[in-house]
């Protein structure tokens, strides 16, 4: 009885675990080119890298000026499965430039942010800008921030409780020991 214990508690541990590990594993951005509060000559792409696989739908990636111009040629592309690219069009002018993205995770979890850069001309001049950091923003789309996979998750961890604790109330069988349904011969 106390080994049937112990497993059942073991297994619960470990599927309370496993919901708690998908519902704080958001994507995070891990880098950008230009970094956040760069200062840079006109780039020819913009990229970001996050830390897991990014599903290739509902993204954006746009760079603004001060004119609120978006200055990306085309569509943004992967050219990894973690990263999100796009290129410029033509030369950027000296000035203050933000990058707006909108990227899904491979659990499906909408997240966006902005990562502001500065645009210095060759001789390194251009305004100066003060370094700012990026915003990052749950976007999801349930409005409850409840993703696909903490769903999942939740659901296995449900069911594999119900099994083990179906097969923990079975009787025993008296002659054998086993919880086993005897065979008909």
């Amino acid at each position: 009885m106390k080994v049937r214990i112990a497993l059942a508690t073991i297994v619960a541990a470990l599927a309370v675990g496993a919901v708690a590990t998908a519902a704080v594993g958001h994507t995070s951005l891990v880098s950008s080119s230009p970094a956040p509060g760069a200062a840079v000559e006109s780039p020819e792409t913009v990229s970001l890298t996050f830390d897991e696989a990014l599903l290739q739908l509902g993204d954006d990636l746009v760079v603004r000026g001060d004119d609120g111009v978006d200055h990306v040629a085309g569509e943004p592309y992967f050219p990894r499965p973690d990263t999100i690219q796009a290129d410029i069009d033509g030369v950027l002018p000296p000035g203050a430039y933000t990058i707006a993205w909108r990227i899904v995770a491979e659990d499906g979890h909408p997240i966006q942010g902005t990562i502001p850069f500065t645009v210095v001309g060759a001789d390194g001049s251009g305004p100066t800008v003060a370094p700012a950091t990026p915003t990052l923003t749950n976007a999801s789309a349930t409005g409850g921030g409840v993703s696909v996979g903490v769903i999942v998750a939740a659901c296995v961890g449900i069911a594999l409780l119900l099994a083990l604790g179906f097969f923990l109330l079975r009787p025993k069988d008296a002659a054998t020991g086993s919880r086993r349904r005897p065979t008909r011969e």
